[in-house]
């Protein structure tokens, strides 16, 4: 054995670890390695304990089992104990410490830290399960492959802006800056939990930010002048009949692409005129987004004026045993938003400059107004522009379409009369081919 220069005791080398074994008669044999060091061997295995004392308490820790904990790393571990102690720390209790801090380190992780977020923030936002699965799935897709398993505390800024680096770089800004978005909430939300003392993500978002700052635009829309032509174009463009029904019942209700393209007959009276658009749609297998139903989550009534319904009869004599009220060529599918834009094109506008199907909803809004007799709550009603607290138009009390008349702040006899209104002047434009100002307009004129 060397010699522990310490206290003139013989060292233990490997192999007399390797060769230890339980002395006849005894429940345990001792081999010391010097300065506190022991290995105990017994009938079933070997263990490293280290031996010493503070302020004339005896100190006893189990170090780990050989030969998983090797001579090297006991002595490395044996020397923290005699550091402790020199520091007038208990040892042991210094090792519960740092095996609490590994388990806080690893509930703390970005992955951890991130999908406790996820829930705390769709239970109180009320988040929609489609929503909460989205983005979900960008945090596994995009961002903890990078930094997932990585402790907040120990995430600096270039750490934090990798995953966003590579999604910008690949031109992906749109998805980059949801990314970031993602992250900036989860690193708050490490701060609300006092996992991190400082966020650094504030000096990566903003306009002095590591991504350039995106600036909505405007759709595509005509101005209201433009309006007779398109009616004409509409009318005589080469398409598909649905197609160009599709169309038609955009421009009159000002309905979103996607609550018109997935919606389902049952959301239709049209003895009543009513079209109610779910917060939700039942999905269809093989149909992507066909879960989708009112954009802000809540039920909206559209009320059909004479024209709307007109349109619909020809589309229900097209399509009335189909699963989507637009079906589209291939069975089971509606109509595509590339069959739609290239029906605008084919009317002689750029989707993307001239007249977009979203725009149809500028149309609409800038129609009515100025026209100047219809309330503006009842347009933003309309239109799906309603405040977030909103619950929509159909409350859980409402059991009869009746019942819903008499909820005046709804504006919901208004907004009936206000979608006629809208229709006529469309009509009256078509028939004179003439620009009519909607402040002229009425429909006794028509």
């Amino acid at each position: 054995m060397a010699a522990d220069k310490s206290n003139g005791m013989a060292l233990l080398k490997d192999i007399q670890c390797r060769n230890a074994h339980l002395e006849e008669g005894k429940t345990e044999s001792n081999y010391r390695d010097g300065g506190g060091l022991v290995l105990v061997v017994t009938a079933e295995r070997k263990r490293w304990r280290f031996v010493s004392s503070l302020y004339g308490k005896r100190i006893k820790i189990w170090l780990g089992d050989y030969p998983a904990l090797g001579l090297k790393q006991a002595r490395l571990a044996a020397e923290e104990c005699r550091d402790s102690i020199r520091s007038g720390k208990d040892p042991s209790v210094e090792r519960k410490l740092h095996k609490e801090a590994g388990k806080l380190a690893q509930a703390s992780t970005f992955e951890v830290v991130a999908l406790e977020w996820l829930e705390e923030h769709c239970r109180v936002k009320n988040i929609k399960p489609v929503t909460s699965t989205r983005i979900a799935s960008q945090l596994r897709k995009h961002i903890f492959p990078h930094i997932g398993r990585l402790p907040v505390d120990t995430l600096n800024e270039a750490l934090l802006r990798k995953p966003v680096d590579l999604l910008s770089k690949q031109g992906h800004q749109q998805t980059a800056a949801r990314v970031l978005q993602h992250i900036s909430s989860v690193m708050k939300h490490g701060k609300r939990t006092s996992r991190i003392q400082h966020d650094p993500v504030s000096s990566l978002t903003g306009r002095n930010g590591i991504l350039p700052v995106i600036v909505s635009t405007p759709k595509a829309a005509l101005p209201l002048e433009s309006m007779p032509q398109l009616l004409q174009k509409l009318r005589s463009v080469d398409c598909l009949l649905i197609i160009k029904l599709f169309l038609r019942f955009a421009l009159l209700t000002g309905a979103r692409s996607s609550e018109i393209r997935f919606a389902r007959w049952d959301e239709f009276n049209l003895a009543e005129g009513l079209w109610t658009i779910p917060p939700e749609r039942e999905p269809v297998e093989g149909v992507a987004y066909s879960y989708r139903g009112e954009k802000m989550g809540r039920p909206r009534m559209i009320f059909l004026s004479r024209q709307a319904i007109e349109v619909m009869q020809q589309v229900h004599g097209l399509n009335e045993h189909a699963t989507f009220v637009f079906a589209g060529g291939r069975v089971g599918s509606p109509v595509s938003n590339t069959g739609i834009n290239n029906a605008i094109r084919a009317m002689g506008y750029s989707t993307g400059t001239d007249q977009c199907l979203h725009g149809f909803r500028t149309t609409m809004t800038s129609a009515l107004n100025e026209a100047m007799r219809f309330h503006r709550d009842a347009i933003e009603l309309h239109i799906g522009h309603a405040a977030k607290n909103d619950k929509g138009d159909l409350a859980p009390s409402a059991k009869a379409i009746r019942d819903l008349y008499n909820r005046k702040a709804r504006y919901l006899q208004h907004r009936q009369e206000m979608m006629q209104w809208y229709s006529d002047w469309l009509d009256e434009l078509e028939k004179r081919g003439e620009f009519v100002e909607p402040a002229d307009f009425t429909v006794a004129a028509s």
